[in-house]
């Protein structure tokens, strides 16, 4: 799952869904459902923002990427 964090991401939320449905009423599942989400949420939060200018050779400039998700929309 380190390759398709979203497919992960969605799983977990359905295993939380299921958990907390009337058929399974498991809570304990739901909560570590939601451990192991806020785990994830922590881990992307605290990461160092992706490179947006790609050089090859050193100062030629190859590649730039528009845009990035800013953090501050999270505060």
């Amino acid at each position: 799952m380190q390759q398709d964090v979203e497919f992960g991401i969605v799983q977990i939320v359905d295993i939380a869904l299921r958990a907390i449905s009337p058929a399974v009423n498991d809570p304990t599942t739901a909560i570590s459902c939601v451990d192991q989400l806020s785990c994830i949420l922590i881990r992307w939060v605290g990461r160092a923002p992706p490179r947006r200018y790609f050089y090859d050779p050193p100062h030629v400039l190859r590649v730039v990427i528009p845009g990035s998700i800013s953090m501050a929309c999270l505060t």
